[in-house]
């Protein structure tokens, strides 16, 4: 479902039925009002494994508007969705439903950039609520009316990186429930910093294991097992797992205040990637939506320009010359995860990149990235192993294939190797005439 307009949902809208989503891209949709993605109303709603990207409404639901129904939305990516009003991600309106396993990320609006609740019963688990922002409520906002009474719990979330625009220090970036009059915002096992100069707003309640930059932006129950004065929970850069469809996570990295820090009695028995949780006595789950530090010796092959010089940044390029970076502006979203994403035109260019681990590792590394490509690419992508005397253990290639329009994720495990010291990835395009954007590429041990 790609670039579609209307006036209230640019792409689909559906009346009293039940409807079944996965693996869908909904992407690049405009709705003059309402729901610039798809509005769902009196309805029963399921989505699975689903791309919302590049989405925009005049009003609520920049990706979708969710009225009087029953949902799951659930290991689905929402990312760079845009509300002139409410909702830049979701809105959820007199509704009953979860958020499972669920990344919503660069969603923008006026108000609730990421998602508003707005008089809905909501569950919240293994989701990554992260880069959203607004004038209010950056990350999530919440709405409800004196005469209802709707709860909502947070478990096992990750809530960072989410921001008012412009600064304000009035304004929570994580959480807003400043503005409801019934209800508890429960929290267990989540993390909330990192969200610009103010993490919350209202009162929240905790069942333990959370994290907070601090109990005096807003009014919190804690308990024993809350951390209260985290500033850096110490969590990877933004980052996909190819091997659980559009899991955009931060992950805890060695030494992170989330490791082995979450309630056993409220951990989930997998995270936001399928992996297992440890939850037995002694051995806590970890706080957020995915467990560590596994992934500390991720390569981390985001196509960004931080030193703005209109090359990605920790990349070796060759021959590259009609080749653009392409990053995120007000006209141009080329990018799903990043910031940024790399247009490939030539025939002969190529990029690398080759990155030392902190330690040798044995085992199998899972790769892959974010990528739309409009022709077939044979050995598009190649990694190779080293060992400590630089000598090649081994080299897989991946292929693409045609017309993944709307970004698809690819992913490709390695054979077992032992003894790895360092990795190279290697990004080729010999299809002259065609196209190839690649948003980013990531390399992970497998954990599994």
């Amino acid at each position: 479902l790609n670039a579609n307009t209307g006036g209230t949902a640019g792409a689909l809208a559906v009346f009293g039925s039940n409807v079944y989503m996965a693996e869908v891209s909904v992407t690049d949709n405009t709705a003059d009002f309402d729901a610039g993605g798809a509005f769902i109303a009196t309805s029963q709603f399921a989505n699975e494994d689903t791309l919302w990207v590049g989405n925009s409404a005049g009003g609520t639901g920049g990706a979708i508007l969710l009225e009087g129904s029953q949902f799951a939305f659930q290991a689905s990516l929402v990312s760079y969705n845009c509300a002139g009003l409410s909702g830049g991600g979701l809105y959820t309106r007199s509704s009953q439903g979860a958020i499972l396993k669920a990344s919503l990320i660069h969603n923008t609006a006026t108000y609730g950039g990421g998602f508003v609740n707005d008089n809905s019963a909501l569950l919240v688990t293994n989701a990554t609520i992260s880069g959203n922002s607004a004038t209010i409520g950056g990350g999530v906002l919440f709405l409800h009316s004196p005469a209802t009474d709707f709860d909502t719990l947070f478990s096992n979330v990750t809530i960072t990186q989410n921001v008012i625009e412009p600064a304000n220090a009035a304004e929570a970036g994580g959480v807003d429930a400043s503005q409801i009059a019934n209800g508890t915002i429960t929290l267990n096992n989540t993390i909330v910093t990192g969200n610009g100069s103010k993490q919350c707003d209202g009162t929240l309640s905790s069942t333990d294991g959370n994290i907070f930059a601090n109990t005096t932006d807003c009014t919190i129950s804690t308990q024993s097992g809350d951390q209260t004065s985290v500033t850096d929970a110490m969590l990877s850069s933004l980052m996909i797992d190819s091997k659980s469809g559009y899991a955009a996570v931060h992950v805890p990295l060695t030494g992170s205040p989330a490791l082995d820090n979450g309630a056993n009695a409220n951990c989930r028995d997998e995270d936001q990637r399928n992996l297992s949780r440890a939850h037995d006595a002694g051995d806590p789950c970890d706080v957020g939506a995915v467990e560590g530090p596994a992934l500390s010796l991720l390569v981390n092959g985001s196509l960004e320009d931080g030193d703005a010089n209109k090359d990605p940044d920790g990349w070796v390029l060759n021959t590259l010359s009609n080749d653009k970076l392409k990053c995120v502006n007000p006209d141009a979203q080329p990018a799903v995860v990043g910031l940024c994403a790399l247009k490939f035109k030539d025939a002969t260019g190529t990029i690398s990149q080759k990155v030392t681990l902190a330690a040798p590792f044995d085992g199998v590394f899972v790769f892959g990235g974010i990528v739309d490509s409009s022709t077939a690419v044979t050995n598009a992508i190649q990694v190779k192993l080293y060992d400590s005397a630089d000598a090649m253990l081994l080299k897989t290639k991946l292929n693409i294939e045609a017309d993944t329009h709307g970004y698809a994720v690819v992913s490709l495990a390695t054979p077992l190797a032992t003894g790895v010291a360092s990795v190279k990835m290697i990004v080729r395009y010999p299809n002259e005439g065609g196209k190839l954007f690649v948003d980013g590429l990531w390399l992970i041990p497998d954990a599994n």
